[in-house]
C-alpha cells in the first residue's frame, strides 16, 4: 500500500510580486503546499491585476498593504513560514529597502526565504556584499543561483538571479565580526579557515562554500561592453529589459503610454519584461532548497 507524502502548509508573505508569477510558480511545486496570507505591492497597475487574478481564481484571495515601508508585521507576527521578494526594477541595492525588508524579517523571524533579482546586481559588489552580510548577520544562510528563461525552453532570455535565505537550525545568532570578515573576503578573494569554536551558529564549511558560490558567479560577469558591440548588448538587455525603449520609435509620440489605442500600455509592457516566470520559481525553488522539509 502506498502513503502518499505529508504535504505541510508553508504561509507565505509576497513582497512587490508583480501580477504574481511568483505566487503562480510557488504553486507548481509537487511536493510542498503555498498558503499566501498578505502581499506588499506599491504599483497600481500591478495591483489591479493581483485584485483581478483573485477575482479570476488564479491567485488566492489575501490582504494587499501598498508599501513595504510602512507594512505593519504585527498582525503577522507568528504566522509567516516563507517570505517571497521580486526585486528586479527596485533592487534590495536601494538601502532603505534593504532595511525595511530586514525590518519584517527581525519581526516576522520566517525559517527561509527566496527573493528573485537582476543579474547585474553581482557586478556592483559592495552592494551586494551589503545584501549577503545584512541577512548573514540575522543568522540566515545565504546561497544564490542565475537562472534563465531561454535554458527552461522559453524564447526570451530573461536571465535572473534567485537568492536563497535559510534559517539556521541551531538558532544561534551570527555575530559581527562573520559580516566583516564576509566582506574582506569576497573583496580580497580569501578563503581562511574559520574557528569553529567561536562560530559555533554553523559549520565553518558551510560560508566558505557560499562565498565560493558568490565570487565564482562575479567573475563570469564582465565589464559592460562596448557601445557597438550589439551581440553582448542584446544579451544584457535580456537580463534587464528595463534598459531597453520602452516603446519603438514609430509609437512615441505625444500621448505616451496609450499607443495604439491600449490603456495602460507601458504598464503592460513592464509586465510583459520584468514580471515573473513561475516555471522560473518552481525550478529555483527545487534547486535551492532541494525539496528539503522545514
Amino acid at each position: 500500500m502506498t502513503v502518499a507524502p505529508v504535504r505541510r502548509f508553508m504561509n507565505v508573505l509576497a513582497l512587490r510580486p508583480g501580477s504574481g508569477g511568483s505566487l503562480l510558480g510557488l504553486g507548481l511545486v509537487a511536493d510542498q503546499t503555498f498558503r499566501p496570507i498578505c502581499i506588499v505591492e506599491e504599483r497600481a497597475y500591478a495591483v489591479a491585476t493581483l485584485i483581478k487574478n483573485m477575482e479570476s481564481g488564479y491567485l488566492s484571495e489575501v490582504p494587499v498593504w501598498d508599501q513595504i515601508e510602512t507594512f505593519n508585521s504585527i498582525p503577522w507576527s507568528q504566522q509567516v513560514d516563507f517570505i517571497i521578494g521580486t526585486f528586479v526594477d527596485r533592487g534590495l541595492e536601494d538601502t532603505t529597502l534593504l532595511e525595511s525588508v530586514a525590518g519584517i524579517f527581525k519581526q516576522l523571524q520566517p525559517e527561509r526565504a527566496l527573493f528573485e533579482m537582476r543579474s547585474e546586481v553581482l557586478k556592483q559588489r559592495e552592494s551586494f556584499i551589503r545584501i549577503c552580510s545584512q541577512f548573514q548577520s540575522m543568522d540566515f544562510q545565504v546561497e544564490i543561483e542565475e537562472i534563465s528563461a531561454r535554458e527552461l525552453g522559453f524564447t526570451h532570455g530573461r536571465r535572473r538571479l534567485f537568492m536563497a535565505l535559510t534559517r539556521n537550525p541551531q538558532g544561534k545568532p551570527v555575530a559581527n565580526p562573520r559580516t566583516q570578515r564576509l566582506e574582506r573576503s569576497v573583496r580580497n578573494g580569501e578563503n581562511h579557515e574559520e574557528n569553529e569554536g567561536r562560530e559555533g551558529s554553523r559549520q565553518s564549511t558551510d560560508s566558505q562554500q557560499d562565498l565560493g558560490r558568490i565570487e565564482g558567479i562575479i567573475q563570469r560577469f564582465p565589464h559592460p561592453p562596448p557601445p557597438r558591440d550589439s551581440e553582448a548588448w542584446t544579451e544584457v538587455l535580456e537580463s534587464t529589459p528595463h534598459l531597453s525603449a520602452s516603446l519603438p520609435k514609430q509609437a512615441d509620440g505625444q500621448f505616451r503610454g496609450v499607443a495604439n489605442g491600449f490603456s495602460n500600455r507601458l504598464d503592460r509592457l513592464w509586465i510583459l519584461g520584468g514580471d515573473s516566470v513561475p516555471v522560473m520559481w518552481k525550478v529555483a525553488y527545487e534547486t535551492l532548497f532541494s525539496r528539503k522539509l522545514l
